[in-house]
């Protein structure tokens, strides 16, 4: 086995490394359910932002966006 000797041991060479010499791994669950979580909330703001602009066209059907503004007091309505 001309390999055999160039392998060393033959066990992991992470696992000869102590904890503190070993790279972090990324943790693709942990960033997964971040981006979940993220998107769920953006929704349910827009979902909210959506029912409250259903509330305010239902709640003065055929009234006009803006009002005139009303004469002030003591004054002559009449031109």
């Amino acid at each position: 086995m001309p390999y055999a000797a160039a392998r060393g041991t033959g066990r992991c060479p992470a696992a000869d490394a102590t904890v503190g010499e070993r790279l972090a791994t990324p943790n693709y669950a942990y960033e997964k359910r971040q981006r979940e979580l993220a998107k769920k909330r953006k929704a349910e703001e827009k979902r909210q932002r959506k029912q409250g602009r259903e509330a305010d066209t239902t709640a003065t059907p055929g009234q006009p966006d803006s009002q005139p503004p009303a004469p002030a007091p003591g004054s002559d309505p009449t031109p």
